[in-house]
């Protein structure tokens, strides 16, 4: 009896086609969450997992979300996972888990890495609309700047024609400056620049014209 249960012992052991022979009972599941990504951010994303099970039908799958900015899951429950990236200024890393149970209780899991990258819009700027001032007076100029993705975080005045001027704050979005005399037809023009929460910028141009004085002599 001893030498009977060895040779069942030692034929179960025995190789077959070069893979050791073991009781399919004994294997578990075999999942895939997938490659990583490299994706922009606002996007639509869809990760699709592979399961290998070879001698049970699973009897719950799931994802859940490990690392990074929370973003809203949908289909959790299945092998398909979609969501959209979240908005970001810097890449970033998000983590994501597949679990399984088989219907034997065998429970496995694998994770896969989505890095988003942000894709800036660039901003816009407005200069504000051409002037027309007589001598003396006192110049204001006036920024305006918009971001559709972010926020301008900095503006830049530079003048690039015309009789030199002091601003009063050329980093400001309204510096202003005392109209000098000057050629009507030779206007002091400035170079506005507006930058974004992301480093993008935007100019725009504005000219400040003299107006003549015609001044009368009663007779």
């Amino acid at each position: 009896m001893k030498r009977m249960f060895l040779v069942i012992l030692l034929l179960m052991q025995m190789p077959i086609g070069g893979v050791l022979f073991l009781s399919l009972a004994s294997q578990q599941p075999i999942v895939n969450a997938g490659p990583d990504r490299l994706v922009n951010e606002q996007n639509l994303i869809i990760l699709q997992a592979k399961i290998s099970d070879n001698n049970a039908t699973p009897a719950n799958v799931s994802w859940r979300q490990t690392k990074g900015t929370k973003v809203a899951l949908s289909e959790t429950h299945q092998a398909s996972l979609r969501f959209v990236t979240p908005q970001t200024t810097r890449r970033e890393q998000l983590t994501f888990e597949f679990s399984i149970i088989d219907d034997s209780g065998a429970a496995v899991s694998d994770s896969v890495n989505v890095t988003v990258k942000p894709v800036n819009a660039a901003p816009s700027a407005d200069g504000g609309l051409d002037q027309w001032l007589s001598v003396g007076s006192k110049v204001k100029l006036k920024a305006n700047g918009t971001d559709i993705d972010g926020q301008i975080v900095a503006y830049s005045w530079r003048q690039t024609s015309g009789i030199t001027v002091a601003l009063s704050n050329s980093r400001s979005a309204s510096p202003s400056f005392k109209m000098p005399e000057i050629d009507p037809l030779q206007p002091i023009q400035f170079e506005l620049t507006v930058t974004d929460n992301e480093g993008a910028t935007a100019t725009d141009q504005v000219s400040i014209y003299a107006v003549k004085q015609i001044k009368s002599k009663l007779n």
